[in-house]
């Protein structure tokens, strides 16, 4: 299971970041990373400030598509505090993803 598919945790997302989410180098990605590794962050100019969207084909066509990795996303929007909101809520989806597992009936 993915982080981001945790109870609440892409509805949290989706309000934090209502325009440039998209769907490869989200702001919510980077926001966790920079949570993680605060230390570590770093800025880029982005042009276009939102990335664009499309298919994927494979990778080269990805690379082609999307030199700098992102889709449709604004990476710039992350902040720590977001990241740690995002990580807090997956911890309690997973708590209770693990929960609701171990309470299985088991036949």
């Amino acid at each position: 299971m993915n982080w981001w598919d945790l109870e609440g945790v892409t509805d949290l997302a989706q309000r934090q970041f209502p325009v440039g989410h998209g769907s490869h180098a989200t702001p919510s990605e980077i926001a966790v990373t920079q949570w993680a590794y605060p230390d570590s962050i770093k800025t880029a100019d982005y042009s276009p400030r939102i990335a664009n969207t499309g298919p994927i084909r494979e990778a080269l066509d990805f690379r082609a598509r999307f030199p700098d990795g992102r889709m449709g996303s604004d990476p710039a929007l992350a902040t720590v505090e977001k990241g740690g909101e995002l990580v807090a809520l997956a911890a309690q989806g997973l708590i209770k993803t693990v929960n609701n597992f171990s309470d299985e009936a088991r036949p």
